[in-house]
């Protein structure tokens, strides 16, 4: 690419140390290292110095040893991690744009959710039919964020556009700990609705607490799939309430990604939402919080798996 642009020297743009070549550049370069080693499913790629790269890659069709059952095939997650860093590459040369690796991490952990919104359904928690890897991958039990990222739970809980809807959010961190619970209120037309105004109030929250790299994480496939920009059978009603939703995340000045989860995963949000209703006023903790969230808390950091 040197040759064909005129470049002074062929120094990899990503690290600035070495000559760029397709070696360097997916098993070499500092930069990719770091990506290599960040979460989603952080690997030191090991290469084997006797095979050429093409040998290498195709190593990846076969998962690891101790790869666990369930996980997303071990090639689509280095297919997309190499794709991230070469469209990082890309940018850097002809757009002269510039991303963390931490910020490169966060945006191919909310892009391999996306691959999988697909095959999920709003299951119940009781719902035990057979699914794929990638299906129970992603997720029945609740996980913490990656590090140097936030975490806010939602969800709504709707009886009758006769009363209040109710909605619960928990603000989690990298360590698993719970940083912060909040219950807000609100009148829906029905339960669509409810769960678009807890994705908008999710999100307002982490601007007002000035979060810069947030999962938004609900369990409404349709309401995530259209947060992430995909179509959706949305009434008009909650997809303009969504699209506020959307203005605060494509500030360019943050990172927030929409994520969807089982029901199963989103337990904590789901009892503070049926609280909620039952509340005189919005209520906000970042201590001391209620028994019954303490208890679920607890059992959230008992089942997670990293």
């Amino acid at each position: 690419m040197s040759f064909i642009l005129n470049l002074d020297d062929n120094l990899c743009v990503l690290c600035g140390e070495h000559d760029e070549s397709l070696d360097h550049l997916i098993f070499n370069c500092a930069f990719s290292k770091s990506i290599w080693m960040l979460p989603p499913y952080p690997s030191h790629l090991n290469k084997n110095p006797n095979l050429s790269v093409f040998e290498n890659l195709s190593t990846w069709f076969s998962n690891p040893p101790d790869w666990q059952d369930g996980h997303i095939e071990w090639v689509v997650i280095c297919a997309v991690k190499t794709w991230f860093i070469w469209k990082e590459r890309c940018n850097r040369v002809f757009q002269n744009k510039h991303q963390t690796s931490v910020i490169l991490a966060g945006n191919i952990l909310r892009f391999l959710s996306s691959l999988t919104l697909g095959s999920y359904s709003d299951a119940s928690p009781t719902n035990t039919s057979p699914t794929t890897g990638a299906q129970r991958d992603f997720s029945r039990t609740w996980r913490p964020p990656m590090i140097n990222f936030l975490k806010i739970n939602y969800d709504a809980s709707f009886v009758s556009n006769d009363s209040h809807a109710g909605i619960g959010l928990i603000l989690s961190d990298s360590t698993g700990l719970c940083k912060g619970a909040r219950t807000e209120r609100c009148f829906a037309l029905n339960s669509e609705e409810a769960e678009g105004y807890a994705a908008l109030a999710a999100t307002r929250w982490a601007q007002e607490l000035s979060l810069i790299n947030c999962d938004i994480e609900g369990d409404s496939k349709s309401i995530s799939e259209y947060l992430i920009g995909k179509k959706s059978n949305l009434s008009w009603r909650t997809t303009s309430i969504l699209d506020d939703a959307r203005k605060i995340m494509d500030s360019p000045d943050i990172n927030y990604s929409p994520i969807f989860v089982y029901r199963t995963a989103n337990l904590v949000a789901d009892k503070l939402a049926k609280e909620a209703r039952y509340l005189h006023s919005d209520q906000s903790w970042s201590a001391n919080f209620p028994n019954m969230l303490c208890d679920l808390l607890s059992a959230d950091n008992s089942d997670y798996l990293y």
